[in-house]
């Protein structure tokens, strides 16, 4: 099969300059008025004859003027032609061709001289690999990445139209798996087999740009026999290098959030973590920042290879209400992992539960969140006592505060634990006569591995006098940064005169955030699923009776000390707005308004609709409703509509970013894939199976036919424009 080729076909349009040869020699024909004249008569015979000859000149010297017109533009459009065997001598042995194309994220990388991505490349050479397949065999085609991991799943013949599927294919937004998709093509093979017995050997490809993150897994101390095996199974693997030779890369590997001012206040810092993988030349980086997908400014920053930078957006006076920020770099070889995404309130609002056990045990709690009068205040209380649990929608709320409340029911356990779960934040404080076995199967649940990472044992008094009395400090956890950059902050100064001992679990799921100056836990941090339980294991009410616990709760730091907690819950809120591409989160959605019809507009503008399904909670056993956003597949934001009917009842965004895993262009070296590879296994270089192809570039012999043709036009003109002396003879050029 032959094929012509213009590397520069854009030059072709000069191809209407051919029009002027022809133009001059219609311009140029002679015309003559003719008067009859007897004299004449046989003078007119011999032009007759010369006339007929200059025609036939003239008409020549056109199309040689237009055949060196023609030779030059072709020439300039740097035409090459490939002959193509596409069955050089082959018969079909019954070999079953799976082609495993990589269309992770890294194959976006570019050349830096060519311009063409790795994905393009590979995609050339697996079109030219089916091209080269003999009659008889078949075919399937599969993607390394999240989505769309079969092309052609059922072995096919019809060649041409894997080359088609194969030039359709897109790179994707997501990191693969290599061993995953080679399971995979073992189990095409294994039915292949069963299904068609003439098919005798299978033959894997793979097309990748070597990075050695997609072979992590295979390449792992304890996956390495099993890779062995898995490679074993097939007749022959062959590994196609289609690797390009990037100028630079860099990436946003995550925003995160800090409130400096707490999460109540509408001052905001957004920090973007920068590293530099690769770069050739020395040459300043920026960041550009943009708010509500406006742009607000430029950032520009030194970094060396293999060096990180944080760069940090402060942002003032933003109006109340959900944000989106994103970070873009500036462009380099690798565009997919130059940008992140992160959503966020302008202040944080929480909407709190408290659960009072006696009349004052949540006062300390409502102070602390609820401050002031005036409205605008982005916490709202809701207070309830313990038998008015059952009625309430937990989803409804952000936080749910238990004061002095037991948890006395199973029912109230699961629904709790369930709230917390789906990203609920509870707050127990114990009250004055805590029911430390009751709570126990709440903390504590080993037998379901349910607990929260402790459990309570028995209340214990500590010294009383001045002199030995048991003060509190601040533990290592974030929450309590701000206090142990203060020396000052009067916490040694609290006297703790009660206690629940607490016994922590070896998982460490629970983290300690203030304790006694003897090291015993006071207030306890627990994530679990995507929210978090927080306990103080001594009393926080606000009382100056002689047999109360502590003074905690009238600390004048109680305050920021909540404040401080509820910002470091924003930064995992935050956190959980955040979707890595390439999963299919689960959300939750309160049934307040009914059945609801759940809208997504993706980054690219279209709308996706998806359906409400139910299923029960594995930690409450509640049914609830939910949507899985499978179509997750593109980074950017996210906008989330709940409609009951025609009305939008509830809002949010998502951000959808890129996981970065392989950005920093590191490649698979042929001695590591020796280690993997058995001398039984045939690793084979792409041009054993590629069809015997001869590739001619046409641009010096187009330009030598060229000045050949114009040379042999100017003898010609020259030989013609001389005068030749006979009477009669027409002369024209």
């Amino acid at each position: 099969m032959l094929a012509l080729i213009f590397e520069s076909p854009e030059r072709l349009w000069w191809s209407f300059v051919l029009l002027v040869p022809l133009l001059i020699h219609l311009l140029r024909r002679r015309r003559f008025q003719q008067q009859a004249w007897a004299a004449m008569q046989f003078l007119l015979q011999a032009m007759e004859e010369e006339w007929q000859k200059a025609r036939l000149r003239n008409l020549s010297l056109m199309i040689l003027r237009a055949l060196i017109l023609a030779c030059f533009l072709a020439a300039i459009s740097a035409p090459r032609s490939d002959t193509m065997n596409l069955n050089p001598g082959k018969v079909s042995d019954g070999t079953y061709h799976v082609l495993v194309i990589d269309a992770s994220y890294s194959m976006n990388t570019t050349d830096s001289q060519s311009g063409e991505s790795a994905f393009e490349l590979a995609k050339q050479k697996a079109i030219e690999y089916t091209r080269g397949i003999a009659q008889g065999d078949v075919v399937s085609v599969l993607t390394i990445g999240e989505f769309e991991r079969w092309v052609i799943e059922v072995p096919a013949s019809d060649f041409q139209q894997a080359a088609l599927a194969i030039d359709e294919l897109e790179p994707q937004p997501t990191g693969g798996s290599l061993k995953t998709v080679l399971a995979s093509a073992l189990d095409l093979v294994t039915d292949a087999r069963k299904s068609d017995p003439d098919l005798l050997v299978a033959r894997v490809v793979v097309f990748t740009d070597m990075e050695q993150n997609l072979w992590d897994e295979m390449l792992n101390d304890g996956q390495h026999d099993s890779s062995q095996d898995l490679l074993r199974q097939f007749g022959q693997v062959a590994v196609v290098d289609c690797s390009v030779n990037p100028a630079a890369n860099l990436a946003i590997k995550n925003l995160t959030i800090s409130y400096p001012q707490g999460a109540f206040a509408s001052q905001v810092s957004i920090l973007a973590e920068v590293d530099c993988y690769y770069k050739t030349a020395e040459t300043a980086t920026g960041v550009s920042w943009f708010v509500d997908n406006e742009f607000v400014r430029r950032d520009e920053i030194e970094i060396g290879e293999q060096q990180s930078a944080t760069v940090s957006l402060p942002l003032q006076d933003l109006s109340a209400g959900r944000h989106q920020i994103e970070a873009r770099l500036d462009d380099d070889s690798l565009m997919l992992d130059n940008s992140q995404w992160i959503v966020f309130e302008s202040p944080a609002s929480f909407r709190v539960l408290c659960i009072e056990g006696e009349r004052g045990d949540a006062d300390a709690v409502e102070l602390a969140l609820h401050p002031t009068d005036d409205p605008d205040w982005p916490v709202t209380i809701q207070q309830i006592s313990e038998a008015e649990l059952e009625q309430q929608i937990l989803t409804d709320f952000d936080v749910v505060a238990l004061c002095g409340v037991n948890i006395s029911t199973e029912l109230n356990e699961r629904r709790l634990r369930g709230f917390v779960h789906q990203g609920g934040t509870l707050l127990v404080t114990p009250g004055r006569n805590p029911n430390i076995k009751s709570l126990n199967r709440f903390f504590d649940n080993q037998d379901q591995d349910l607990g929260f990472g402790f459990r309570w044992k028995q209340v214990s008094s500590g010294p009383t006098s001045d002199e030995t009395k048991m003060s509190v400090r601040a533990g290592d956890h974030k929450i309590v940064e701000l206090f142990k950059q203060n020396p000052e902050n009067g916490l040694g100064a609290i006297p703790i005169y009660k206690y629940v001992e607490v016994e922590l679990r070896e998982s460490g799921q629970a983290q300690v955030v203030l304790e006694s100056d003897d090291g015993k836990p006071l207030y306890l941090y627990s994530p679990f699923g995507k929210g978090c339980l927080l306990t103080f294991s001594t009393s926080i009410l606000i009382s100056q009776e002689e047999e109360r616990w502590s003074d905690l709760g009238v600390w004048p730091s109680f305050l920021p000390l909540l404040h401080e907690t509820l910002k470091f819950v924003v930064g995992r809120r935050a956190e959980h707005a955040d979707v890595l591409l390439g999963s299919a989160p689960e959300y939750g959605v309160s049934m307040q308004y009914g059945p609801l019809d759940v809208h997504v507009q993706n980054p690219d503008g279209s709308l996706s609709k998806y359906d409400l399904e139910f299923k029960g909670n594995q930690y409450s056993s509640e049914v609830f409703a939910y949507w899985w956003h499978h179509d997750f597949e593109s980074p950017g934001i996210y906008h989330v509509d709940y409609l009951a009917g025609a009305k939008t009842v509830d809002s949010s965004l998502i951000a959808g970013n890129l996981k970065v895993t392989e950005s920093d262009h590191q490649l698979l070296q042929s001695s590591v894939l020796d280690t993997l590879i058995e001398s039984d296994i045939n690793v084979d270089e792409i041009a054993q199976f590629l069809p015997t192809t001869l590739n001619q570039a046409w641009f010096q012999p187009l330009l030598l036919v060229t000045l050949g043709l114009l040379l042999l036009e100017i003898i010609w003109v020259s030989r013609v424009m001389k005068p030749s002396g006979k009477p009669g003879e027409v002369i024209d050029g």
